[in-house]
């Protein structure tokens, strides 16, 4: 038997997909299992030649070319103790080596589901009751939000050759503890606690709670516009010419009336959103509202309407849903994806979709190209002065130069590192964006005509209404309005109450 190691001689029941029970009758074999870390015996009743039995064994273990693996007595040994006369051994270990640990990926895990979204219903009259939310962001002070489990790194393991059996990298989870929350290190997590009364927030990896600002009645001249770095709200309307600026969430129990509402966190609105020119809203989460009229929206997560968008510029980056309603007149631009009960209106104007776009990508790629070009225009003097100093190398080297030359490369290096973080910047953007693209706007009730549904850079025109179920998709680069069925309904779509679609995509 050869030198020391973690592998051992039988030690213990190994689990594989063919070791079990003995079948009825047993051909004699070594092999080695499954992962490789043990080598398994299958062999009819040893006892009435154990030292015949070892022999052979021993044999065939050198044939398997093992860094060890024990000698004849051993194996008879384990032969005599591993069974009873008359029985026989299936998948039993000889050679044992050791199964790797598995790391532990970090995980959050909440106390509660406080980032629910939708509107309570009442249970008997399944009516929606647009002034109560399902979320639960409203937290009191020392009240346990969440854990942050700890990343576990995992233990190789080793099989029978000796050969390392490696273990993936566990994935890391990241928080930042924002205002409003204190953390307590635990021995295997972190706790995260409100350190005061308000409302939960977890935007960018940052868990805040933030001091909510409310307003008993209407946002107006006697209140003055909000500027607040918290949530906000309003128990009453947004008035006509107002301003509400916040950090946080936005929670309107009526409606926000030719008005500017600018919000860092989700907006919801129990009542409508009707625009002016001039005025915008601009959300940094999601929004809520039961309909949008003449208003210029801008939304980085996620629309849901109740009833109806009339008129409008709408845009998001998460889906537009309005489910149960319709989308008539202006513009509906959604980076993932659209759903609408009816698209358009008999004798609307002309209603445009578009689905898969990114509002701002252009702005942003802007900002990074105007970084790149102020750095490209420092870097110009820089290497001037580069030139110059090394223009003569006698100079260069004499000690009063090479200071200036040495200080003039290491910024050159700088300003060019800094353009090259530009430009990962830019493809990141891009990444990001294409990754969240969905080319479809899906219609569960009718589209009309006057409607067009732009995907990517593909484009189709509707001139004859329909009056069923259909999808906007795009194919070869070609955009359609075809039947919708449930074949090809896009994942994560959830069908209206009371409507159906046919198992298959109808033909028509």
């Amino acid at each position: 038997m050869t030198g020391s190691s973690d592998s051992t001689w039988g030690s213990a029941p190994v689990v594989g997909d063919d070791w079990g029970a003995a079948a009825p009758e047993i051909t004699y074999r070594v092999r080695v299992g499954p992962e490789r870390i043990a080598v398994l015996l299958d062999c009819p009743d040893p006892h009435a030649d154990l030292d015949g039995w070892a022999e052979r064994i021993h044999a065939d273990l050198i044939d398997l070319d093992l860094p060890e693996y024990p000698d004849p007595p051993t194996i008879r040994h384990l032969l005599a103790d591993s069974c009873l006369p008359g029985d026989d051994l299936a998948a039993h270990p000889l050679v044992m080596g050791r199964a790797p640990v598995p790391s532990m990926n970090a995980h959050l895990a909440w106390t509660h589901d406080y980032f629910a979204t939708g509107w309570l219903i009442d249970e008997q009259s399944d009516r929606i009751d647009y002034r109560e939310k399902v979320e639960r962001c409203s937290v009191h002070r020392n009240e346990l939000l969440l854990r942050l489990h700890h990343a576990t790194e995992g233990e190789p393991g080793l099989d029978v050759f000796l050969n390392a059996l490696p273990v993936d990298k566990p994935e890391k989870v990241r928080v930042r503890c924002g205002k409003g929350v204190r953390e307590v290190a635990e021995e295997n997590s972190t706790a995260y606690y409100a350190a005061i009364d308000g409302r939960l927030r977890f935007v960018d990896d940052t868990v805040t709670v933030d001091e909510v600002y409310h307003v008993k009645g209407d946002v107006d001249l006697a209140t003055g516009n909000i500027h607040h770095a918290g949530s906000v709200t309003v128990e009453g309307d947004i008035r006509d010419g107002a301003l509400v600026e916040a950090d946080g969430d936005v929670v309107v129990k009526g409606m926000i009336e030719k008005a500017t509402v600018v919000c860092g966190g989700s907006l919801t609105v129990a009542g409508g959103i009707l625009g002016d020119p001039g005025r915008k809203v601009r959300v940094t989460g999601d929004l809520e509202a039961r309909y949008i009229n003449k208003a210029d929206v801008k939304v980085q997560g996620e629309i849901r309407v109740t009833r109806q968008i009339l008129q409008s510029q709408v845009r998001a980056l998460g889906r537009i849903l309005v489910p149960t309603g319709r989308a008539a007149g202006g513009l509906i631009s959604a980076l993932a994806g659209i759903e609408i009960g009816t698209a358009g209106a008999p004798g609307a104007t002309h209603t445009e979709f578009e689905a898969g776009i990114d509002f701002q990508l252009q702005d942003q790629m802007a900002i990074y190209y105007r970084k790149i070009e102020k750095l490209e225009e420092t870097l110009v003097p820089i290497e001037s002065e580069v030139r110059h100093a090394t223009a003569d190398p006698v100079r260069a080297e004499a000690p009063e130069f090479r200071g200036i030359v040495e200080s003039l490369t290491a910024q050159r290096m700088m300003i060019q590192e800094s353009i090259s973080e530009q430009y990962m910047h830019l493809d990141t953007l891009q990444q990001i964006s294409a990754e969240r693209a969905r080319f479809h706007v899906v219609i569960f009730e009718a589209v009309w005509s006057g409607t067009s549904f732009r995907l990517g850079e593909a484009r189709v025109d509707v001139k004859k209404s329909i009056e069923k179920p259909r999808i906007a998709v795009r194919r070869e680069d070609r955009a359609r309005v075809v039947p919708l069925g449930v074949a090809n309904l896009p994942h994560g779509v959830k069908l209206p109450p009371g409507v159906t679609l046919p198992g298959e995509i109808p033909v028509e």
